[in-house]
């Protein structure tokens, strides 16, 4: 779904491109602080296996939330900007998991998730729809995406020691609301649907809870993240020069 969104939403930005009305062009740099909603998440458990059945296993992570930056430039007087976005995107489930090697019923405290830091440039385009109060924009362009599986079990954190960085591509429609000369209420629907491929591991075979020795798995952990919810980000936008 995300990649039919990203191609339909390219060919509106290349039609737009031969109409496009400057909609407030006297700005040349803006910044925007972003708060982000992401509708799902994916999170592969065995992204290496030779069984396909296998490789689609995975835990669905919803509703994730982020913090972020974004940098804009326009060349006075065009109807064209480039913009830098920062996201941070982190989702942890937390719940608990039976100690085998006991008799009694004791349950480890379990954490699972990610870390998620897309990086993207984007292209963008004035739709001419919008005033001196409102503006509307479309783009798209590509991205790098920094990863980390977060997973506890217990007190005990197993770290990634591998992979980390994906790339991908992306498209966005952004709507802006003037509230004073320079300053803006943003909103953003963006599309994308990176996946990084990371690898866990536990630093020690072994951990002691509340008095009973539980093992950890010692091999590596391979997993996949994937990103592929509708992103949904609002903010303030300031015109700085």
């Amino acid at each position: 779904m995300a990649r039919h969104a990203i191609s339909a939403t390219f060919g509106l930005v290349l039609l737009f491109a031969e109409t496009a009305a400057a909609q407030d062009p006297d700005w040349i740099t803006s910044l925007t602080l972003r708060g982000s909603y992401t509708s799902s998440s994916k999170l592969f458990l065995n992204p290496d296996a030779s069984s396909s059945e296998l490789r689609a296993q995975h835990d669905e992570l919803k509703d994730v939330p982020g913090v972020g930056l974004e940098v804009r430039y326009k060349a006075e007087g065009s109807d064209f900007f480039f913009s830098l976005t920062v996201d941070g995107l982190k989702k942890i489930r937390r719940s608990t998991q039976p100690i085998t090697n006991v008799s009694s019923h004791q349950f480890l405290p379990f954490e699972d998730g990610f870390l998620l830091v897309p990086i993207e440039l984007s292209g963008n385009v004035y739709v001419p729809l919008g005033s001196e109060t409102i503006r509307l924009s479309m783009g798209g362009g590509i991205g790098a995406y920094y990863a980390e599986r977060m997973l506890t079990l217990g007190d005990t954190r197993a770290p990634s020691t591998a992979g980390f960085l994906g790339y991908g591509i992306h498209v966005r429609g952004n709507f802006e609301y003037r509230v004073f000369r320079s300053t803006y209420v943003f909103f953003e629907m963006r599309f994308r649907d990176p996946e990084v491929e990371v690898t866990n591991r536990f630093p020690e075979e072994g951990v002691s809870y509340r008095g009973t020795r539980v093992p950890l798995p010692a091999n590596e952990i391979k997993s996949k993240i994937n990103v592929d919810g509708i992103g949904f980000a609002v903010g303030v936008t300031v015109d700085i020069l």
